[in-house]
């Protein structure tokens, strides 16, 4: 699932991929995030940088991943010149994360979902926050208060993982099967603590 300008007419549709066209979602998930001037924000799959651009446009620093050229190509033209976005041509699931604090905004395909969170999650990685468009079912069991296996129960015991509402399968052109769901992750006091104590290089 990617951010996506109002016009269907895109050749990734073919592929199955459920682009946003929300403007309120768009405007959720930043105003979720919290981000703002100095921030280093990662977003997963950018599209075509409607995302993008509001993130943008608190001040933070994006770094707009997205693993198809056609879309990386619009990004460029769409960001040339721009300070405040990098457009990485690479794949969400091993792009390098950066070694200084960041946040993650993103719209993902439910398919990496599971992937994702434990390349975020499961590792001493240096994120501070995570806001996601994810698969509702898939945020309901990862944010349920009883987890239902080993790997979830690690990850809520360093991570509030929380659900800040559903988004409708409307949203998205063309309309996927289910609804989504916007999952808020952040790390828990301890953690957070820890993670200063310790220090961040910076990239």
């Amino acid at each position: 699932m990617r951010s996506h300008s109002h016009s269907p007419r895109t050749p990734e549709n073919r592929s199955g991929i459920h682009l946003l066209r929300d403007p309120g979602v768009v405007r959720r998930l930043v105003t979720s995030s919290g981000v703002g001037p100095g921030d280093l924000v990662l977003e997963f799959g950018a599209g075509t940088g409607v995302l993008t651009a509001a993130l943008a446009r608190t001040g933070a620093r994006v770094i707009a991943v997205e693993r198809s050229a056609g879309f990386a190509d619009r990004l460029h033209r769409r960001f040339d010149g721009s300070e405040a976005v990098r457009v990485v041509v690479a794949d969400a699931r091993t792009v390098p994360l950066p070694r200084r604090p960041f946040a993650v905004v993103a719209n993902i395909p439910y398919s990496i979902s599971t992937e994702l969170l434990r390349r975020l999650l499961s590792r001493q990685t240096a994120v501070t926050s995570v806001d996601l468009l994810v698969e509702w079912g898939f945020a309901k069991r990862v944010s349920a208060p009883a987890p239902r296996d080993e790997e979830t129960a690690w990850w809520q015991a360093r991570y509030e993982i929380t659900m800040a509402g559903k988004v409708s399968r409307r949203s998205f052109t063309p309309a996927p099967g289910v609804d989504s769901a916007h999952l808020v992750i952040r790390p828990r006091k301890r953690t957070a603590r820890a993670t200063r104590r310790r220090g961040s290089p910076r990239i």
